[in-house]
């Protein structure tokens, strides 16, 4: 499979996924005729906001309107078990109150009233590549 059709696939699996989208669900999908390293490679080089507005922008010429909506969101997707580098780190989590290790991404998301649709036109991830100690009083706080 060359990496724009893989390109499409992932796309489109993001696109239908109701649930939380995975490379290794992508892969059960596909009765594993895409593995979990085709994903990663796909997603560790070629998929970035560019190629993302690309794939979606002759879409969304279609189905924009004036009361269309942009939607950005950050998330941090779990990697509890994983080595930490500066794209998987210590982030904190508003929705639990702490610090989980995983990936912390920014998503934009454009929404069309008119249509009902909406399409992921951006996404962005937030590399932690140089460390720093917090010496203030507030960082021994429990």
């Amino acid at each position: 499979m060359n990496v724009n059709n893989l390109l499409d696939l992932y796309t489109d699996y993001l696109l239908v996924t109701p649930t939380y989208s995975t490379a290794t669900g992508l892969s059960s999908v596909t009765d594993n005729k895409v593995s979990h390293d085709q994903v990663t490679r796909l997603l560790s080089g070629q998929i970035t906001s560019s190629t993302l507005w690309q794939q979606v922008k002759p879409l969304l010429h279609e189905i924009g309107c004036d009361d269309g909506l942009l939607i950005i969101d950050d998330s941090i997707e779990p990697k509890p078990f994983t080595k930490t580098n500066a794209l998987i780190n210590w982030h904190y989590d508003h929705c639990i109150g702490k610090s989980v290790k995983g990936v912390n991404f920014v998503s934009s998301f454009y929404y069309s009233p008119q249509y009902s649709m909406s399409l992921p036109v951006g996404v962005d991830y937030v590399l932690k590549d140089q460390e720093q100690i917090d010496n203030s009083p507030y960082a021994r706080l429990g």
